[in-house]
């Protein structure tokens, strides 16, 4: 019985090294690939917070004043500006970003520069069969929810919108410094939702009873 069990972790070890390797293969290729390219992404839409690049091929399904959500390959894609944090950089220097979701380990995590004046974080999180994308790039937050083989194309195209955002810091602490930051932490997560299974395991982290 012992040497089954112990079969059965070392088969589970295998295939979370394996796929935590090909995350890893999936996302440096990918980001050494956007730096590389020449990429004119100008914002074509306009909103009254932000504005951004839509690239052909993806679809916008909705957008509010502080979010979008795409649809890129067949997955849906959440752009949320992150207000508090817009906040907390004008009145507080050494305020650190915050992670709806800190409750999981992520099975890779990449942070650098897109470009000289432009960093990123991006966290990899494997939900059962799927795995969720997390990339901040400066004061925006993307997310998404996929299968393995569709890493590459999603995270591409995610890079390419979100160094693409432009935001209006001025008019955001002008509008929302005064009210309270908690409630966008909680529009963050209730927006997130929107691309997690409604009775999976992510709501229930999420929303604890």
């Amino acid at each position: 019985m012992k040497k089954i069990l112990l079969i059965i972790v070392l088969a589970l070890l295998v295939t979370s090294c394996a796929r935590a390797t090909d995350v890893k293969e999936a996302v440096e290729t990918t980001v050494d690939l956007f730096v590389n390219s020449d990429i004119n992404n100008a914002p074509n839409h306009d909103k009254t917070y932000y504005s951004y690049y839509l690239p052909q091929g993806v679809t916008n399904l909705e957008s509010g004043d502080t979010y979008n959500i795409l649809e890129i390959g067949g997955y849906k894609v959440l752009i949320n500006i992150d207000i508090d944090q817009i906040i907390s950089d004008e009145y507080y220097t050494d305020a650190e970003k915050s992670d709806v979701y800190s409750l999981f380990e992520p099975v890779y995590s990449f942070e650098g520069r897109l470009y000289e004046d432009m960093t990123f974080d991006l966290r990899v999180y494997a939900i059962d069969d799927k795995h969720l994308l997390y990339l901040i790039i400066d004061d925006v937050a993307i997310a998404s929810l996929i299968d393995l083989d569709a890493i590459d194309q999603i995270l591409y195209d995610m890079l390419v919108v979100g160094t693409s955002i432009r935001t209006r810091d001025d008019l955001i602490i002008n509008d929302f410094s005064s009210r309270d930051v908690i409630d966008y932490h909680q529009e963050t997560i209730d927006l997130f939702e929107i691309i997690v299974p409604q009775d999976g395991r992510l709501e229930e982290l999420l929303k604890p009873n």
